[in-house]
């Protein structure tokens, strides 16, 4: 194997990566920064998503039309397309156009810690799943779900404007140990979405029971 090329995105930790058909890379990481990089390995654009100075970028995906889907969590945010503080850490999912402009930025109002883990994006690119990690009552827009006793895994569907469609979150049991975490994401061709992670102790998702052996336990949602 010969490599091509090395870069250095950020000088900061790097979270989450994906390439496209003609060979372009796109990196994200902490405080929200995504970097797009040619196939020779030249930084085409650059975006800190937000002004983000508490937080991190930590799935990325593209859209059918090259667009590009962020997703990960914040604490602050700046930018003028939503400029109200954020606390304490929120999920967000953010679009970016083919030049790394940010079309929109969505943000949970959350009561305690929330944090975006995955994306997946429709064939058509008509939506976008966002599975993630939320302790406490969670909302997007007018969408809302009552609050749970520890960390819960979270699912929703958001259209291509950034406005939520459908939350879902899995209930546990009030034990201190009883924790799920939401880690992985995909859809197929018929927009069956399918989240995948772990929890321990028992776990209710739409009515559907679990429990696990005394440890935690990896699952898959469909």
């Amino acid at each position: 194997t010969t490599f091509q090329w090395l870069q250095q995105p950020f000088g900061v930790s790097l979270a989450c990566l994906v390439s496209d058909g003609s060979g372009n890379c796109y990196a994200g990481g902490d405080d929200g920064y995504v970097v797009r990089y040619k196939p020779s390995g030249v930084a085409s654009w650059a975006i800190n998503i937000a002004g983000l100075t508490n937080g991190s970028a930590t799935a990325i995906a593209l859209g059918p039309k090259g667009e590009v889907y962020v997703a990960g969590y914040l604490y602050d945010t700046v930018n003028p397309l939503y400029p109200q503080a954020a606390r304490p850490n929120r999920m967000f999912l953010a679009r970016l156009d083919t030049i790394g402009s940010l079309k929109w930025l969505a943000q949970s109002q959350n009561t305690s810690s929330a944090s975006a883990n995955a994306i997946a994006v429709s064939r058509s690119g008509g939506s976008v799943y966002l599975v993630g990690t939320e302790t406490g009552a969670i909302g997007f827009g007018s969408l809302s779900l009552g609050s749970s006793a520890n960390a819960s895994i979270f699912v929703g569907r958001f259209n291509s404007n950034g406005s939520a469609d459908w939350l879902e979150r899995s209930y546990d049991q009030a034990k201190y140990y009883n924790k799920s975490n939401g880690l992985s994401c995909a859809v197929d061709d018929s927009e069956n979405v399918y989240a995948g992670g772990e929890f321990s102790d028992t776990i209710n998702f739409e009515g559907i029971h679990d429990s696990s052996l005394g440890s935690t336990e990896a699952l898959i949602i469909s």
